[in-house]
């Protein structure tokens, strides 16, 4: 697959590009910023495949092959591998962003201006075995060892940061001896010819004690600024590690090299696999003791302040230049990912309570995007919200009025005991018209002075009304005899209806209808009815 052109501002997944650091003959280091949510950010180094370097499903095999062997690695000196990932053909890596420099730069900039000191040299080294152990102790989830070799171990795959930590990196011909591929690479040559081991060179296996002999390859260049091995051309150079001649001693070089060190430096360095350490822990060790004041407590800090020394400018300007990079891309316009969340007409996104009340006729009607500041604003504006709910009297006069106009058309009276005794009044009068007999008159109380006096008095039906037609019924009147206002319900049903503010005409004598037998039967005479409060004089 053909992988698309990068540049910064591209985005893979969830990372940025910012800027290029690095590029070899197979992959490219850049800067890159991760974007997590509410804000997160964090640098990253992404490195990604160099298209039309080498076959293209055998440069991914060794990439996955990378990824899958140090991401298992976890040690403050091994950089961590964090991610993988694929976008528009382009297969990334992501690993732990390293603020500092190759010690191959390292060396060039103290060889020009103020060379390395001994024990900064052996410190460095010492935690190059540390990381590299780390690694070659590796195991599978069974527990099984995995027999990682790096196979390229030079001062290029060797980053130190400012504050003197060492971070072995770029496992891409790393090999896990001990893992069954389907694939043989007998003969395959792989690492560069300055730092390789002799067994490596003939295309031998390889085993751990191989990064061995690159580890004292790295101590022999840092302690004495030479190179053992290294000639004018690769031939010569291959031609060297494969004699039979010793390495030449340090001190041939350096005069008043430690001897213990010196030592160190031989075994790492012999030819023969079998006599040199067995591990890099065992060469730390050793380092340890042929230097200890190179290990003592918070040398780390001594290490800073070299670096500072040396590369203090350059670190500014790589910082700064990182800054910048971010600040441009910061001030690029982004393309809207998601589109706004989008509200409805009249809807507010907040969870505080407010009262809707009815504009008046002449207020105009807010836009939709003024409702939220039109009601944050309300309580300014004497608008308050109403917390009583509605009145249960007034609840209980719409139940009224709308079982009067089912009785009025149903024109059934058997409702109207249940009205009156709904209402707390006297009970409804039934017309003439059903037979129903005509109340007498509430006898007057001694006392009437002191309580009020009810009377109910039947309004007749009125003239218009015809037989057979549908009767209309006309509420009681209720008189009271303190001064309290006279209070009337209006007729329901077809008929008309009397106006609500005059008072009703007493009716003509000659309209009540002819008294029957039953009638004039004597009747017991009825008790006087206690008068019963009205829950409406409150209110009304």
């Amino acid at each position: 697959m053909k992988s698309a052109a990068l540049a910064p501002g591209r985005v893979l997944g969830r990372y940025e590009l910012l800027l290029p650091v690095a590029r070899g003959g197979m992959a490219e280091v850049w800067a890159a910023r991760l974007h997590g949510s509410r804000g997160f950010q964090r640098v990253v180094a992404l490195k990604t495949i160099v298209s039309g370097t080498m076959d293209d499903v055998q440069m991914e095999q060794m990439f996955l092959q990378e990824a899958s062997l140090a991401s298992r690695i976890q040690h403050p000196n091994v950089a961590a591998t964090l991610d993988l990932g694929e976008e528009d053909g382009n297969l990334y890596m992501v690993m732990e962003w390293v603020d500092g420099e190759p010690l191959s730069l390292i060396l060039q900039q103290g060889f020009q201006r103020k060379p390395m000191p001994l024990e900064i040299a052996v410190n460095l080294i010492g935690q190059a075995c540390l990381g590299l152990h780390a690694a070659h102790e590796l195991r599978d989830e069974h527990g099984v060892p995995l027999g990682i070799v790096h196979r390229d171990i030079s001062p290029q795959n060797v980053l130190v940061t400012h504050s003197g930590t060492v971070k072995l990196v770029d496992f891409g011909i790393a090999k896990a001896t001990n893992v069954v591929t389907g694939r043989t690479s007998t003969g395959e040559v792989k690492g560069k010819f300055a730092y390789m081991a002799p067994e490596q060179v003939r295309g031998e296996p390889v085993d751990r004690r191989t990064d061995i002999f690159a580890i004292g390859i790295l101590l022999y260049v840092v302690s004495t600024g030479r190179h053992p091995y290294k000639k004018g051309t690769t031939a010569h150079t291959i031609n060297q590690l494969c004699s039979k001649d010793p390495v030449i001693p340090p001190s041939a070089f350096i005069a008043n090299y430690p001897r213990a060190l010196e030592e160190v430096v031989i075994r790492a360095l012999n030819k023969d696999k079998s006599r040199r350490f067995v591990d890099a822990r065992e060469l730390f060790e050793e380092l340890a003791r042929a230097l200890p004041e190179a290990f003592r407590a918070g040398f780390e800090a001594g290490v800073a302040q070299y670096l500072e020394e040396l590369l203090g400018e350059r670190a500014s300007e790589s910082r700064t230049r990182l800054r910048l990079a971010q600040q441009a891309l910061d001030a690029m316009p982004k393309e809207s990912g998601t589109p706004a969340t989008k509200q409805e007409p009249g809807s507010v996104g907040s969870i505080r309570a407010v009262s809707i009340n009815a504009p008046a006729p002449s207020a105009p009607v807010a836009a939709p995007s003024e409702t939220h500041a039109t009601l944050a604003s309300a309580p300014n504006r004497g608008v308050r919200p109403s917390s009583r709910p509605p009145s249960r009297t007034r609840l209980k006069l719409l139940l009224s009025a709308a079982a009067l106009a089912t009785l009025a058309t149903l024109g059934a009276p058997r409702f109207l005991p249940w009205l009156s005794s709904h209402l707390n009044e006297p009970r409804l009068q039934q017309p003439a018209s059903f037979g129903a007999q005509q109340p007498a008159p509430l006898p007057t109380s001694p006392n009437s002075q002191s309580r009020p006096a009810v009377t109910a008095q039947a309004q007749a039906p009125e003239p218009a009304a015809a037989a057979g037609a549908d009767t209309v019924f006309a509420p009681e009147r209720i008189a009271v005899g303190s001064p309290r206002t006279e209070r009337r319900r209006p007729a329901r049903g077809p008929a008309s209806r009397p106006n609500k503010t005059a008072p009703a005409a007493p009716p003509p004598a000659d309209t009540a209808p002819p008294p029957r037998a039953a009638d004039t039967a004597a009747a017991p005479p009825r008790a006087p009815e206690p008068i019963k409060h009205d829950p409406l004089e409150k209110r009304y």
